[in-house]
């Protein structure tokens, strides 16, 4: 046996090594929101195109009136007609919406949304877009948008899409193919060819199809997305490398047929086509498509570790393409030595896989290189693509602070710019900008909290008919946390299935939370009560029926316009018989028959007229529940008799034998489910309350139910009465809550008591609430002028407010008088920049980012 003796300074060193590592991980998701500000701020002021209310396709970093630079050369000028692409629109969109998610609610680019939000709708609002990673920008604005009314939008968008994309998948080939498929964007020299396809856009679109088929609950959507990407894969996969070729070729005169034509593997592409089978192999609850997409992401995954078309040297990265066989101009290898700034999308290709895939972290080498040259330049010691705001361009243009930084088209293996930088290369590109920050943003979504967690939410409906109860109910859970759902079905109705990113008919089910998942229950009426109706009156049988959810104003008969006028509660909803009123005076004994599926109350409703006798069958076995309901045909009533039948028992009721109205029949279920708490949460009470807490809790099934106890503990274990509830002891869904003004400071534990009429009592879940984390530490507004408001929570005896500048020597220091929750600092004295502000009152520190511009 080795022992090691580890001296004290050796200790230190390596636990300041540690600590100095953990440090540089949190600079560099520091330095990533950073180099994103910088970026939307450019986008939002130089990339913005007035005349056609969208974004520009790039723009000259040096050369202020050049835009639109074609790969000719050729460039529009700023300020005049020029041409647009309204995909930079779309994808500038998401990440505005994406930054406003990431950072709770911030407002900075509240503008730029509202001014290129009209654009995007009118464009995109019925699209037809044959790309498939168009549903995903379509998911990400239906997930960020920061109001329901736009969240409704984007979802109407995607149910109206997919049925299209679906109907243009061509029976014969069973891929989405187009006539005259031009194979770039290169004036003369794009060949057209007669039938081909698009093998990413195809792969892509499968995937699509399972994700958004298994969170809408379109079956056929999962089944016809899985076709899509199978048949691309068998025609256009090369095992050799392990990527896809870009063009398969169906039939052309020139070309001849069923071939891959165009076979480079281009890396944005190449990106895309793993982020879409990643994300669908992951909500799919089909396990044959699961493995298949991620057996294919695999195996892309590890070529882009292995094929030569990643660079080994200092430098990293990844050249344009690699061809994966014989290109139709006979090129093969690696395409060209330049480096495309749309790779930078692979960091979250990588970030994602490393998260979603099993095991996890097979590729954080390659998560790590993309990590460092999405943010590094060519200048830093260890190289990257990303051209900083240097020098800084002054002031503000179209209302957002101007900046040059970004990623251009591409680059030269050591990420110098390509050509000369007066003209060459030297150019913003929206389309790069856009990958590289999906590659930020899906790094910044999945990356650990400060706890080193990474949590997701958890968003629950249900159809009419029912609830859902989580358990653990939580805004947002850690990534692995395993979930119970509980699908509670009202009065009436029953429990169905599991839709959305949840497949399954089991109740309650166990799920384990590996990301945003959106989860439906589906409810239906119960209509199994009262079955094998017969009537023995002929000429009116077809008059009776058996209906569901009996209520005031329903018509009493087949053959009548009278109305249920008053309905006592106790029948409100109850399945019944409604009858022919003509078979009144039949003399068919039985007039009737059914049976009853479980064990139940039956109800008869007889009319009280002084002409009519009520018969003996009825009084002499039946019970009279004094219970009256009235008809609009001149308020006639109907006394209400009642009677426990056996499941499964024949039931024959004799005729009507009166000229007046025939009787009706009910039956409500003695199978009664207990009370129910279908939701208990706790929340802070709006700022003015200085400890409060407000409870909320909803309830079903209330039956023999007097109140609540609402108790509060400081432990969890031991708990003690602070307040009641007094109880509705009404069927249907009913909603309480209870405001806890004196909640402890720091963390205090909730449950509820529920007592029955006869004495008995039931307990809640507990639930944790904690005061300090109430309130989110903010500064507004951010980017600021010369005076900044921060929110914070109530302050104690020695609170404090310090800023630091980006070197971390702190320049202002300001003290808070006690139970402030907002303050103000002027911050007139300090120049334009990046701070940190730090607000303090022992043993609380929090920190937060801010500009000054």
């Amino acid at each position: 046996m080795i022992k090691f003796n580890l001296s004290a300074p050796l200790f230190l060193l390596i636990f300041f090594l540690l600590a100095t590592a953990k440090k540089m991980e949190a600079q560099t998701n520091a330095e990533m929101e950073d180099i994103a500000i910088d970026v939307l701020d450019g986008v939002s002021s130089m990339g913005w195109d007035p005349a056609n209310q969208g974004i520009y396709i790039n723009w000259h970093r040096e050369n202020f009136q050049q835009v639109n630079s074609e790969s000719g050369g050729a460039s529009d000028l700023r300020d005049e007609p020029t041409r647009h692409d309204t995909q930079n629109d779309i994808r500038a969109l998401q990440h505005y919406y994406w930054w406003k998610w990431l950072n709770n609610g911030d407002t900075r680019y509240d503008l730029a949304i509202a001014r290129l939000l009209p654009t995007v709708k009118s464009k995109f609002k019925t699209s037809s877009s044959e790309k498939g990673w168009m549903y995903y920008v379509f998911l990400r604005l239906y997930q960020y948008a920061d109001s329901q009314a736009e969240k409704d939008f984007w979802e109407g968008v995607i149910l109206q899409w997919a049925p299209k994309m679906i109907n243009k998948i061509d029976p014969t080939y069973g891929v989405i193919y187009q006539n005259g498929l031009g194979n770039c964007d290169c004036g003369s020299k794009t060949i057209y060819l007669d039938k081909a396809y698009r093998v990413g856009h195809n792969v892509q679109m499968g995937a699509a199809l399972v994700d958004a088929g298994t969170r809408f609950n379109k079956p056929d959507w999962v089944t016809k997305g899985y076709a899509l990407t199978m048949k691309a894969y068998e025609q256009a996969f090369v095992e050799s490398y392990g990527l896809f070729g870009r063009i398969y070729l169906i039939s052309d005169d020139v070309y001849g047929t069923d071939k891959l034509w165009d076979t480079q593997a281009k890396l944005g592409e190449t990106s895309e086509t793993i982020d879409a089978l990643v994300r669908a192999a992951s909500i799919t609850g089909n396990q044959q498509i699961k493995t298949d997409f991620n057996m294919i992401a695999t195996k892309m995954l590890n070529a882009l570790r292995d094929q030569p078309v990643h660079d080994k040297s200092i430098y990293g990265g990844y050249f344009s393409a690699q061809y994966v066989g014989v290109n139709h101009d006979g090129k093969t290898g690696v395409s060209d030595g330049n480096k495309e700034m749309r790779q930078g999308s692979l960091l979250g290709t990588f970030t994602l896989a490393n998260r979603l895939i099993v095991p996890n972290n097979q590729w954080i080498d390659l998560e790590n290189e993309m990590k460092r040259i999405v943010c590094r330049t060519s200048t830093d010691s260890k190289p990257g693509m990303y051209l900083r705001n240097s020098p800084a361009p002054d002031g503000d243009y179209n209302e957002y602070r101007k900046t040059i930084a970004g990623w251009t088209f591409d680059m030269n293996p050591n990420w110098s710019l390509a050509g000369n930088i007066e003209g060459g290369k030297n150019w913003v590109s929206n389309e790069s900008n856009s990958l590289c920050l999906l590659g930020i943003f899906q790094y910044l979504t999945e990356k650990p909290d400060e706890s080193g967690k990474r949590t997701y939410e958890l968003e629950l409906n249900s159809t009419e008919g029912g609830t859902v109860i989580t358990n653990p109910n939580l805004p947002d859970y850690e990534a692995g946390t395993s979930v119970n759902l509980t699908a509670t079905a009202n009065p009436g109705y029953v429990f169905k299935s599991w839709s959305g990113d949840l497949t399954a008919t089991t109740n309650p089910v166990t799920l384990a939370v590996d990301g945003f998942k959106r989860i439906t229950a589906n409810f239906e009426k119960d209509g199994v009560l009262i079955v094998n109706l017969t009537v023995y009156d002929a000429p009116h049988a077809a008059g009776w029926s058996i209906e569901d959810n009996l209520q005031q104003g329903d018509f009493l008969y087949s053959d009548r316009v009278f109305t249920v006028k008053t309905l006592p509660a106790a029948y409100a909803g109850l399945q019944w018989i409604k009858p022919a009123n003509d078979s009144k005076g039949v003399n068919a004994d039985p007039l009737l028959s059914f049976k009853v599926t479980k064990d139940a109350e039956v109800y008869i409703a007889f009319i009280n007229n002084s002409a009519v006798t009520k018969p003996d069958w009825l009084i002499n076995n039946w019970t009279n529940t004094g219970d009256l309901i009235v008809s609009s045909n001149s308020n006639a009533s109907y006394t209400v008799y009642k009677k426990e039948i056996t499941a499964n028992t024949l039931i024959n009721l004799p005729p009507n034998n009166n000229s007046k109205d025939t009787y009706f029949v009910m039956a409500k279920s003695l199978t009664t489910t207990p009370l129910t708490i279908l939701s208990f949460k706790v929340v802070k009470v709006a700022p003015g309350y200085t400890k409060g807490a407000e409870l909320t809790w909803t309830t079903t099934n209330e039956i023999n139910t007097d109140k609540f106890l609402v108790e509060r503990s400081l432990d969890g274990v031991n708990f003690k009465v602070i307040g009641s509830v007094k109880s509705n002891n009404v069927s249907g869904i009913q909603r309480y809550s209870f405001i806890d003004e004196n909640a402890p400071v720091n963390t205090c534990y909730y449950r509820l008591q529920q007592l029955d009429q006869d004495g008995k009592c039931t307990y809640s879940r507990v639930l944790a609430f904690t005061n300090e984390t109430a309130y989110k530490l903010s500064v507004y507004p951010n980017p600021a002028g010369n005076q900044i408001k921060i929110s914070h929570a109530e302050t104690g005896a020695d609170a404090w407010l310090r800023i630091f500048n980006a070197d971390g020597k702190q320049v202002k220091k300001q003290r808070i008088e006690k139970g402030w929750f907002d303050s103000e600092c002027n911050i007139e004295e300090l120049p334009a920049g990046v701070y940190i502000l730090e607000f303090s009152d022992k043993p609380v520190a929090e920190t937060i980012r801010f500009l000054k511009k």
